[in-house]
């Protein structure tokens, strides 16, 4: 019998002997000044896309208009209240005229630009358009290659042609309707597919015909994001939940699975991000997780950031978007961005941790491979790791007896064990640290010794009522012989 333990005592232990508050600080997230033009806008969405200008940066929408990074500072773009409008999403497509076209989803309809000096505004009132709430684009190809600009709104799902919109109809079976939040292309074996995500669930369209994958393992979930994986098994579509990851094979959508993240399980995951070697990261309300993938498609590992490495407590998290450099990239929240980089953080070097176990009582630190007996059935103790850079990112997990049934992964380093028999024990430990590597596992040996105490007096209280029987039964033989 396991179970956790958070003992006042314990904790007091935990934290003399814990690493030193120093140790722990690093710059895993850096908050990115925004300037003084972007200080005080709420960040609604993030995104990269070149301009008509020949930039290629990034942007953020906010309720004020668009803003893009321009050297170390932001400029509205474009710098003209009659345009600016809180934009959701960019795409480079043509207009009906055939002419490429910087296309902004915004609250009050589409705005148009070939050349940024000119803008058309499309809404309900001079326009095909049924809804003004855009929350996504994505441009497609018919086999004519007719464009198809597919417009993600609050009310459901528009295709334009020559931009003529026409409704995608909701059917049993079919497209989900309902709000769009995220449209999503993908190249699988099958054909070219488009990704709606809502409020509904998902839907996605191939060769003409429309399917729901989420039937199959996340029924009724709501999705907050979608993503292309870079999976070692094939291209995944992640699907960031109310109760988590989920990973579906857009060739096979029964090949949907939930994703263990060890250290935010059934949390809702608000955004995905990554690049190349970072892995994929999950935003979750209480910080990041970051999972990468073995060749065999298993992950192999785990880290966790949270506001001790630099991020927000908690995190209102918008999105991740794309690469501002090698191995970097960027969150943002509704209070900013933080900058991630992977060459400027500082944790533990592999192969240098080492661990030890702290028991409660006789207040004993006991080193792998040690014995040490104890007097009680009931075992307090606190795993104590050393050399750990970030030691709340570390995960633990304990198995007494050399048996195969682990307890589950948990950031809590004081566990409480039952050892019900005298004698020998086996526990084992394993960790993975604060790099997502898994460590061990450290045996330890307890033994639960005889009480010497108690069986003395046992024998001597026996004794005594032995005396006192053969004391009492010649007694009565003497009665016996004097009558």
């Amino acid at each position: 019998m396991t179970r956790l333990f958070t003992g006042a005592c314990l904790w007091l232990m935990v934290l003399t002997h814990a690493t030193p508050l120093s140790a722990v600080e690093n710059t895993a997230w850096v908050n990115v000044t925004v300037g003084t033009s972007l200080a005080g806008e709420e960040i609604r969405t993030i995104g990269r896309s070149r301009f008509p200008d020949g930039i290629r940066t990034m942007w953020v929408g906010t309720p004020a208009g668009l803003w893009r990074k321009i050297d170390d500072d932001w400029e509205r773009w474009p710098d003209d209240d009659t345009v600016n409008r809180e934009v959701r999403d960019i795409l480079l497509a043509p207009d009906a005229s055939g002419i490429t076209h910087w296309w902004l989803a915004t609250s009050d309809g589409l705005l148009l630009t070939p050349d940024e000096a000119v803008w058309r505004h499309l809404n309900t009132g001079n326009s095909s358009l049924t809804n003004d709430d855009i929350h996504a684009l994505h441009l497609s190809q018919e086999d004519d290659g007719t464009p198809v600009i597919w417009v993600g709104t609050s009310q459901g799902l528009l295709q334009l042609r020559d931009e003529e919109s026409s409704a995608v109809v909701a059917r049993s079976g079919g497209f989900h309707g309902g709000q769009i939040n995220h449209l999503l292309g993908i190249e699988a074996r099958s054909g070219r597919q488009v990704w709606a995500a809502g409020r509904q669930g998902l839907s996605v369209y191939t060769n003409g015909q429309w399917r729901r994958p989420d039937r199959n393992c996340h029924h009724r979930q709501a999705v907050h994001d979608i993503r292309v994986v870079n999976h070692p098994l094939g291209n995944r579509v992640g699907i960031a939940t109310d109760q988590g990851l989920i990973l579906i094979d857009p060739d096979n959508f029964a090949e949907c699975r939930q994703v263990d993240t060890l250290h935010a399980d059934d949390q809702p995951v608000i955004a995905l991000t990554g690049s190349g070697d970072d892995g994929l990261m999950l935003l979750g309300p209480d910080g990041i997780e970051r999972l990468q993938f073995a060749r065999s498609g298993e992950i192999s590992r785990w880290s966790w950031f949270d506001h001790r490495d630099g991020l927000p407590a908690p995190g209102d998290w918008i999105a991740g978007q794309a690469p501002v450099g090698h191995n970097e990239l960027l969150v943002a929240a509704k209070q900013g961005l933080w900058r991630w980089n992977t060459g400027q953080h500082e944790m533990s070097a592999p192969g240098d941790t080492d661990l030890s176990l702290l028991l409660e009582g006789p207040d004993e630190q006991v080193k792998a491979g040690d014995s040490i007996a104890i007097g009680d059935s009931m075992v307090r103790l606190a795993v104590q790791p050393a050399n750990l850079a970030r030691p709340h990112a570390a995960l633990y997990r304990l198995s007494v007896d050399n048996g195969e049934s682990w307890m589950e992964w948990q950031r809590s380093r004081g566990f409480e064990v039952e050892l019900r028999q005298f004698g020998w024990h086996s526990l084992k430990v394993e960790m993975i640290d604060d790099r997502g590597e898994r460590r061990g596992p450290w045996q330890f040996h307890l033994e639960k010794a005889f009480p010497i105490g108690l069986v003395s007096t046992l024998l001597l209280a026996t004794l005594a009522v032995i005396v006192i029987m053969l004391v009492l039964a010649r007694v009565r033989r003497n009665g016996r012989r004097a009558s």
